[in-house]
């Protein structure tokens, strides 16, 4: 979380992309399927914004985070709450993750 603290306070919104990332395995892992797969789509729409690409490690992250969270939602439930964290601002975005790492 530290790490996503100080990419947020750079403006770093790839890095940010990254951390979330990972606020999103955690999640996932812990079984909060949709807190997860909020964050998986805000990871998602972040790196596209800031123009970026997964690295591998990261892609394999994101993967299967998602894989995760579609075995634990209904499809159209984990549609919605993905949209709603891709839809979230940089700025909100942040927030919600840091407030899931808690």
């Amino acid at each position: 979380m530290q790490a996503l603290a100080i990419d947020a306070r750079r403006g770093a919104e790839m890095s940010i992309a990254w951390s979330v990332n990972s606020v999103a395995a955690v999640t996932a892992a812990k079984g909060d399927y949709e807190r997860a797969a909020t964050l998986n789509g805000l990871a998602a729409a972040m790196l596209k914004r800031a123009g970026g690409e997964w690295p591998p490690d990261e892609r394999e992250q994101y993967d299967q985070t998602l894989a995760t969270v579609s075995e634990g939602l209904p499809p159209e439930v984990l549609a919605t709450v993905h949209a709603r964290g891709a839809a979230m601002s940089l700025t909100d975005g942040v927030a919600y993750a840091l407030r899931a790492a808690d």
